[in-house]
């Protein structure tokens, strides 16, 4: 098998959580027994079950980022799309008459609590094999404090459930 340029990182075991959406920090275990010896992540979007998947030399990788950031803030994101799923936002878009950041919001799971606009894609091309991972989304919330100043009313969580049927 060909090595991949991010193996190492790819076959640590933190890299599987992250992309189930699950925490890597002790902060956010759920404790399962009092003696502290069985833990559970917590999660919050990411994958339903992901699967390793192999990036070709070539490939057109897509991320959606917000135009505020700069030129490293929005490459640096670790979810990015091929351009199969990339037409299936646009599509989706197309026909309920929606933009394509509302599109990304509502069928890849992400909050706008998580700070991304997501008006602005960016695209990049692999120059050599990569690992990834690939599955389904997962449902996700956030939840949105209310700053000193602000009205009570901007308060909320937003949940996002999977859309994977579509």
């Amino acid at each position: 098998m060909v090595r991949t340029v991010n193996e190492q990182d790819f076959e640590n075991p933190g890299s599987r959580r992250m992309a189930l959406g699950q925490s890597l920090s002790d902060k956010d275990q759920l404790w399962l027994d009092p003696s502290g010896s069985q833990a559970v992540s917590l999660g919050n979007g990411g994958m339903i079950d992901p699967v390793r998947h192999e990036v070709e030399p070539g490939t057109l990788l897509y991320r959606f980022a917000s135009v505020t950031d700069t030129v490293e803030g929005a490459m640096r994101g670790g979810w990015w799309l091929e351009r199969r799923e990339l037409n299936q936002l646009i599509q989706y878009a197309r026909i309920n008459d929606r933009t394509l950041g509302y599109a990304v919001r509502l069928l890849c799971c992400v909050p706008p609590e998580w700070g991304s606009a997501l008006n602005f894609l960016v695209g990049a091309r692999a120059a050599t094999l990569i690992a990834a991972w690939g599955g389904l989304a997962n449902s996700a919330a956030a939840t949105y404090a209310v700053k000193p100043g602000m009205s009570a009313a901007a308060a909320g969580t937003t949940r996002i459930a999977s859309r994977n049927d579509v």
